[in-house]
C-alpha cells in the first residue's frame, strides 16, 4: 500500500527519461504557501498529470484504482491509448506494481510518439539526448509525420515475430540485444531458435512465480500480437511459447487464462487440447525439431566470403 500521491509522484520521477526524450514538458501548477509547483492536478475525483511538448500531449488520469494514458498529436484530441490498474490502496500493491505502472506509460508514450523508452537510473533502456540540441531535435519532428523506429534489420510489419522479441525485450531487460545477435548469428531472425533459448524460458519462470506486474505487461503484448499479427506471430504465442508448455505443466493456464483476451483465450485452450491427444508423439515433434540448415543462398554467401578471406 502507497498513498496516492506519494506514488504518483514516484512514478512521475520515473518516468522522467522516457517523457524527456519525446519533449514532454511537466506541467505544473502554483499552490499558496508552497514554493515548489505541485504537477498533481485534482479535478473531483481524479488526480491528472499533464505533459505538453512539441510533438503533442500527454494526460495521466489517476482515479478508482484505474490509471489511463492520454496521448495526443500536435493540436489534436486526447486519444486513449492505455489503460491498466492502479491500486495503490491495496495491501499487496507495492513499488513492484508502481514500477509496473511506470513501464506502462513508458511503453504507450514510446509506442504513440515512436520515441525511444529511458528507463530511471540503473536500467538498461536507451538513452537519447535530453540537452537543448537534443530537445530542438525533438521539436523538428513536431510537424513531419511520425516513422516507425527502425531497427537492425527488422521487418516492415509491426507484429511479425521479430517485433514480438523486442517487445518482450522491453520487458525483460537483460535480454536487450539478444534478438540483434540471433539475426548476426543466422543471417536472419529465427523465432523457433530465439524464443526457445532466450525469451519463453523467462515467460514461463514469470507464469509459474505469478509475477503480477510482468504478466500484465506480457499479455498485453501477446493479445495485441495474437490480433494483429500474421499466422507466424500466433502460432509463436499459441503453440512455441503458451501451448506446448501449458501441456508439460497444467498449473500454467489457470494463471493466464484471467490475462488473456477474449480472441486468444478460445485459441490457445484449442492448442492445449488439441496437443493433449496423441501427447507423447506431438510433443515429441515440437521438442526435437528439425535442426537449422542454411539454405543454398545463405551457403553461397558463406562460400564467397569464405574464398574472399582466404585469399587475403
Amino acid at each position: 500500500m502507497i498513498e496516492k500521491n506519494e506514488a504518483i509522484r514516484t512514478l512521475v520521477k520515473n518516468i522522467s527519461g522516457t517523457m524527456d526524450a519525446a519533449g514532454m514538458v511537466l506541467q505544473t501548477r502554483a499552490v499558496e504557501g508552497q514554493k515548489e509547483r505541485d504537477p498533481l492536478h485534482e479535478e473531483g475525483k481524479t488526480t491528472a498529470v499533464l505533459y505538453q511538448g512539441p510533438l503533442g500531449s500527454v494526460r495521466l488520469e489517476f482515479a478508482d484504482g484505474l490509471m489511463k494514458v492520454l496521448c495526443g498529436r500536435g493540436e489534436e484530441e486526447y486519444q486513449e491509448v492505455s489503460t491498466s490498474l492502479f491500486e495503490n490502496d491495496a495491501e499487496k500493491w507495492n513499488q513492484k506494481d508502481l514500477r509496473s505502472a511506470g513501464n506502462e506509460v513508458m511503453d504507450s508514450v514510446s509506442s504513440f510518439f515512436n520515441t525511444p523508452i529511458v528507463y530511471e537510473e540503473g536500467g538498461k533502456g536507451k538513452k537519447s539526448e535530453t540537452s537543448a540540441a537534443g530537445t530542438r531535435a525533438v521539436a523538428e519532428k513536431a510537424d513531419v509525420p511520425a516513422k516507425k523506429k527502425k531497427k537492425k534489420k527488422r521487418a516492415g510489419d509491426e507484429y511479425e515475430c521479430i517485433d514480438l522479441a523486442y517487445r518482450l525485450e522491453s520487458i525483460y531487460q537483460d535480454t536487450r540485444g539478444k534478438a540483434d545477435e540471433n539475426i548476426d548469428q543466422y543471417g536472419r531472425f529465427l523465432p523457433e531458435e530465439y524464443f526457445a533459448g532466450v525469451m519463453t524460458p523467462l515467460v514461463i519462470e514469470s507464469i509459474r512465480t505469478e509475477d503480477r506486474p510482468v504478466l500484465k505487461r506480457l499479455f498485453r503484448a501477446f493479445n495485441t500480437f495474437y490480433d494483429e499479427g500474421e499466422k507466424d506471430a500466433q502460432s509463436l504465442i499459441t503453440v512455441s511459447i503458451l501451448g506446448v508448455n501449458m501441456v508439460q505443466d497444467d498449473t500454467l493456464y489457470p494463471v493466464c487464462e484471467p490475462y488473456m483476451s477474449e480472441t486468444l483465450q478460445p485459441a490457445v485452450y484449442e492448442v492445449v487440447r488439441y496437443l493433449k491427444k496423441g501427447t507423447a508423439r506431438k510433443m515429441n515433434k515440437y521438442n526435437n525439431p528439425k535442426p537449422y540448415k542454411p539454405t543454398a543462398k545463405e551457403r553461397a554467401q558463406k562460400n564467397a566470403l569464405e574464398s574472399l578471406g582466404g585469399g587475403k
